[in-house]
């Protein structure tokens, strides 16, 4: 499992460069530029010369320093909020035998479970009504696995559709319709 401290740090330290990068006179992008050089003087160039703790006391304190730039404030336009979530484009029988097309299925949901036991903010999307179908005739343990997770709300069985569909073949007013 990762380490919490080295994750937060990386995800905190590469959205605080890429603000920094906004174009223009942008006072947010400036802000970002500002605690970088801040928290510059406080990494340590050579983590081999470093041990584990004056390492983590390091990552501690430049996050607590770039953590202004990650801030949103009265004035400043807001930020957003995007969602990741997994997801698996399963084609039926496309160049492989429907029971291939059964055992991926299984191996993929099965994946995503798991994932969801190691990351408790993992989320995962079905789109294929078909594929869940299987999954409840072939692979019960799987099913009840899925189930579970959609009960928690983190497992979404998403769309109308039995197979999955080929978006590049249809136009949008047939996908809308």
């Amino acid at each position: 499992m990762l380490d919490p401290l080295l994750r937060d740090f990386v995800f905190d330290l590469a959205t605080v460069l890429q603000i920094a990068k906004l174009p223009g006179e942008n006072f947010v992008a400036m802000k970002a530029h500002e605690c970088l050089m801040d928290a510059f003087p406080i990494l340590i160039a050579d983590p081999l010369s470093a041990d584990e703790d004056e390492i983590r006391e390091s990552l501690e304190e430049i996050r607590c320093r770039i953590a202004p730039a990650l801030e949103k404030t009265g004035g400043e336009a807001s930020r957003g909020k995007i969602g990741v979530l997994g997801h698996s484009h399963m084609d039926t029988a496309w160049l492989w035998p429907v029971s291939e097309t059964i055992r991926k299925c299984a191996r993929t949901y099965a994946e995503a479970l798991n994932l969801m036991d190691c990351y408790p903010e993992y989320t995962f999307i079905q789109s294929s009504a078909l594929h869940l179908d299987w999954m409840r005739e072939y692979y019960p343990d799987i099913f009840e696995g899925i189930r579970a997770r959609v009960a928690e709300g983190r497992y979404e069985p998403n769309g109308g559709v039995w197979v999955e569909c080929d978006c590049n073949i249809t136009g949008g007013e047939a996908m809308v319709r």
